[in-house]
């Protein structure tokens, strides 16, 4: 009941964007599970993570950010698991559709699995200076692939 009353307290702009993000979250889904990633990622740069990424005026970046939380919020309201990169491939989709640029991130815990909690890999993504989709733990995880567009 908590969450259909933090949903009802959205904009219908929000609440619309959660729609496409809840979509979205489905369509990644099922594109990771059939489809390779590199098939996925063929449109864009590769990055690697040694490009600074281009400043971005605040309110841009402020936009990134709220599409990130919606599209986590989504997740966590999706029936199938929703993890980091399908939110980052989601959030990725509403930026490019938006003209917003950025990039995102493939990484390895640079730990292996010091715990059972751990996850070995973890995706997220980059508008200006501020990650706005799977930063919590990022900092844990070593770049192995990036891309940008």
């Amino acid at each position: 009941m908590h969450r259909a009353k933090k949903f009802l307290a959205l904009s219908f702009r929000q609440k619309m964007l959660m729609g496409q993000a809840w979509c979205l979250l489905l369509y990644y889904r099922l594109a990771l599970a059939s489809v390779p990633l590199k098939r996925i990622t063929r449109d864009l740069a590769r990055d690697n993570g040694g490009q600074t990424p281009p400043a971005l005026a605040p309110e841009i970046v402020a936009r990134a950010e709220e599409l990130g939380r919606l599209v986590a919020h989504a997740a966590a309201a999706t029936p199938w698991s929703s993890r980091c990169l399908a939110q980052v491939l989601a959030t990725r989709h509403l930026l490019v559709r938006r003209g917003i640029p950025g990039q995102f991130y493939l990484g390895v815990n640079r730990e292996g699995f010091p715990r059972e909690s751990d996850s070995l890999a973890h995706a997220w993504l980059q508008c200006g200076d501020r990650i706005v989709s799977g930063e919590a733990g990022s900092e844990r995880f070593v770049v192995i692939a990036g891309f940008a567009w």
